[in-house]
Parts: C-alpha cells; structure tokens; sequence
C-alpha cells in the first residue's frame, strides 16, 4: 500500500495498475495511492493521472480534492458510476417531452 510522501512531483516516476479499460469518460480517485492520486479517463480510455496537493485527498462523490476525513478512501469504488451520470451522451428529457 502507498505511504504518502510529502511530495508527489515525481509523478512521473510511479507505477501505476488503475485502468481506464471498461470505465465512462471522468474522474477516479486511486485507492492504491490512499486516492491522493486520481485519473481522467478520457473517451479514448486513455489515463492521465493527478495529484491532490496539500494532503487532500480525491472525494469521489462530489470529485474534488477534499480533506481526508471528509471522504473514506476505501468507498471511493461504489462512486465511480456518478461519472456515467455525469459525462451521459444524452441529455435529461424535459417535462414537456414525457407527457
């Protein structure tokens, strides 16, 4: 498990086993980075991977870096579907258009 570091400018330097395979277009937080780390998965399934500085952490409810004891890093899987409702390709239908 991922200690944190008080510095995570060598970014470039970890390893990383978080895959955007299978996963919507959206924000991730990592929880084998204690979700320090978090990923944009973008439309090509591509991961480009960021920091939460100050020593917050990657809420994943909301997806925002947030202090740490706002947010159980051990949950952040069960919110991952928020970015399907998010990045949805069809709008929400009007009121109107249900009647």
């Amino acid at each position: 498990m991922y200690e944190q570091s008080e510095d995570l400018e060598e970014l470039e330097n970890l390893t990383f086993t978080f895959s955007c395979a299978d996963k919507a277009v959206g924000f991730y937080a990592d929880p084998e980075y204690n979700c320090q780390i978090f990923h944009m998965c973008d439309e090509k399934g591509e991961r480009i991977p960021h920091v939460c500085a100050n020593e917050t952490s990657f809420n994943q409810e909301f997806r925002i870096c947030d202090w740490k004891y706002n947010f159980d890093c051990s949950q952040a899987q069960k919110w991952y579907y928020l970015n399907e409702l998010t990045y949805a390709t069809d709008p929400p239908k009007d009121a109107d258009e249900t009647k």
